[in-house]
């Protein structure tokens, strides 16, 4: 906004992201006064049709919160927000954004079909609510109000006005919505105004229009009505919706009814996630469906039944195959999911990336609340389709501990893997203080007596958990990814030496080449980056690959090590090669060109193909290619 007066004019930038709600008022009239002895010029614009949502979190200034807690709560609503409109196919950044301190005033873009929004948002909303209360402790859950309401919404000099725009926050208000809200065990209120219930909810059974109570809204001078629902309440979790119809079911068990395979266990478990246990005796394949059909589906997934169905297809003869995915097709279009079924069929018809087999992926990082302890997460990948793989129980330990428990967790994997033969490899996703643990020298089979390391039995690598929260730096990732995955030649090894890094765009410079997908750094990164940090230069230029040791080790050791281990074939070989080196190392040292070098190697090697959510927790494992979670295969 400029003020002009006379020939003076001076330029005020108002920050509006961070404005409390109902300010607007006060804010025009700090402008009034600033513009008293001249003339305001305001830039306005016709009022446009949009969809308001406004969300705001539930007893935020609770005492028992403190400012950490609801910085946290912030951070975390924003993510949950932008996750779950992104997968409904809204641009977060195509929409009007106000920061309201405890929640946000949400302009949709005015074409944006309210079905759209309806159908899944709530759903993925919730799911997020969920997945963030049960990985936080009771001060950062969180219950979050939802009002939503469409109408004329003009802009001024204060901002966005509108008399909808005020409808919308009075329901968010309403005494009804948050005294219900506070008195069940649900995470989300949404409210809509009449208008959006009798124009988008009551007229499709899809919406469960029933589940909607009236309410009043009283709020200052406003006295309307709205239409309620909670989600999360124990009668909705108690609830098994009838998705569906009879006719559907008595065609699904003709398909079913005599088919036993050894593998519906498995097929079964990938639905379910590894942790469910097994049905009893050896059932058919409609047993195993009934099963599905008896379980609540959870919001914003396929149903159950059809993530088995289209998983047993793959399994099964060229003509009954067919048949399955056919129903399938058919339920999908009677339960809108058609563009879900789409991406788990593409997901399981697509097969595994070569020379990869099976992963267990751990995450360690500090604990938030708890400087002690490290939080320590786990994915166990039982089938080649399955990314991500069913997040398992996070557990807790100090630091000494770290080895133990992963000791744990690798001998449960290898319990479930008993009857797979395939390779195994072992991730580690860090942050950048833990990147130079010695996980690849940490023990199998403690409890034995007689451990072996780790490196003896697995393929380790590490990842960068920077990366991975870094959504900025995805795009030149999955670039420099197919290069190193792609055909021979696939790409080239960048070395930095002690001299590049003492220069400060050297080596930013040279990895901006799209050729270059693999660092070597002379040296192992600080636990805190400094300016033009190798690492995090890597990081932004997307390099799927860094290597390093952990000691100090000659320049001249590690690069002939490093070079040796690259010209042996293609790039995206070169975990198995390290791995290879790093036994050789160990059982014959006489017989290695620098065993120290080989054995304290360290290869952090990050693939897009293979992101995860690290802050969800536990679920079912997911097949139908979330819009966060990147699992397009390199061609």
């Amino acid at each position: 906004m400029t003020l002009t007066d006379g020939k003076k004019s001076t330029t005020i930038a108002i920050a509006s992201r961070r404005v409390k709600r109902h300010t607007w008022t006060g804010l025009a009239g700090k402008f009034a006064q600033s513009a008293s002895s001249g003339r305001v010029l305001v830039q306005s614009s016709p009022p446009v049709h949009q969809t308001i949502v406004v969300v705001d979190i539930a007893d935020f200034t609770n005492p028992a919160r403190s400012d950490r807690h609801r910085g946290v709560m912030r951070h975390e609503l924003e993510q949950i927000l932008r996750t779950a409109f992104g997968k409904v196919g809204i641009s977060w950044q195509a929409c009007h954004i106000e920061d309201r301190g405890d929640g946000m005033m949400i302009l949709v873009p005015p074409d944006t079909s309210k079905l759209l929004i309806f159908e899944q948002l709530p759903n993925l909303l919730y799911s997020g609510l969920l997945r963030h209360n049960g990985l936080y402790r009771p001060e950062v859950q969180i219950q979050l109000r939802m009002a939503v309401h469409s109408g004329d919404v003009g802009t001024d000099a204060t901002g966005k006005i509108g008399t909808a725009l005020n409808d919308t926050f009075r329901i968010v208000e309403a005494d009804a919505m948050k005294t219900q809200l506070r008195t069940t065990s649900g995470v989300l209120a949404l409210a809509v105004s009449e208008t959006i219930y009798n124009d988008v909810i009551q007229p499709d059974p899809a919406m469960e229009p029933g589940r909607f109570q009236r309410i009043p809204v009283v709020v200052k001078r406003t006295n309307i009505t709205a239409w309620m629902r909670i989600f999360g309440t124990e009668e909705e979790l108690s609830r098994v919706l009838p998705l569906l119809r009879e006719r559907s079911i008595d065609r699904l068990r003709e398909l079913l009814d005599d088919l036993t395979l050894p593998q519906l266990g498995l097929l079964r478990a990938r639905v379910l996630g590894p942790s469910e246990p097994q049905m009893s005796g050896r059932p058919s394949a409609w047993e195993v469906a009934q099963d599905l059909m008896d379980r609540n589906t959870v919001p914003g997934e396929l149903p159950r039944v059809l993530m088995f169905v289209e998983f047993l297809a793959g399994e099964v003869h060229e003509s009954l195959s067919a048949e399955l995915r056919a129903w399938n097709d058919t339920q999908a279009e009677h339960l809108r999911q058609t563009e879900t079924l789409g991406r788990l069929r593409a997901e399981t018809l697509s097969p595994p990336p070569a020379g990869e087999c099976l992963h267990l992926v751990v995450a360690i990082e500090p604990d938030m609340f708890d400087a002690d302890h490290y939080r320590v997460e786990h994915w166990r990948q039982d089938h080649q389709a399955e990314w991500p793989p069913a997040r398992g129980p996070e557990r807790t330990a100090e630091f000494a501990d770290l080895e133990r428990v992963v000791d744990e967790l690798v001998m449960d994997a290898e319990k479930a893997w008993s009857a797979i033969d395939c390779d195994i490899t072992l991730e580690f996703v860090l942050p950048r203080g833990l990147l130079n643990l010695p996980v690849a020298d940490w023990s199998r089979e403690l409890a034995s007596g007689d451990p072996t390391p780790l490196t003896m039995h697995y393929p380790i690598v590490v990842r960068s958990l920077e990366r991975m929260q870094s959504p900025y730096w995805l795009r030149p990732w999955r670039t420099k990814w197919r290069v190193l995955a792609g055909p021979p030649p696939s790409g080239r090894v960048f070395i930095a030496t002690s001299e590049d890094v003492e220069h400060p765009y050297r080596i930013a410079g040279a990895l901006q080449d799209p050729q270059v997908v693999a660092l070597v750094l002379s040296r192992a990164p600080e636990p805190e980056p400094g300016r033009h940090d190798p690492l995090r230069e890597a990081l932004r230029a997307g390099v799927p690959a860094v290597l390093w040791t952990r000691v100090d080790v000659p320049e001249d050791a590690l690069f002939a090590v490093v070079a040796q281990l690259a010209g042996r074939g293609t790039l995206v070989d070169l975990p198995r090669r390290v791995h290879a080196a790093r036994r050789d190392a160990m059982a014959n040292p006489d017989q290695q060109m620098h065993p120290n070098v080989v054995k304290n190697l360290v290869i952090l090697w990050d693939t897009p193909v293979r992101t995860l959510f690290l802050d969800q927790p536990p679920r079912l494992a997911r097949l139908d290619g979330e819009a966060t979670d990147d699992r397009e295969r390199a061609s």
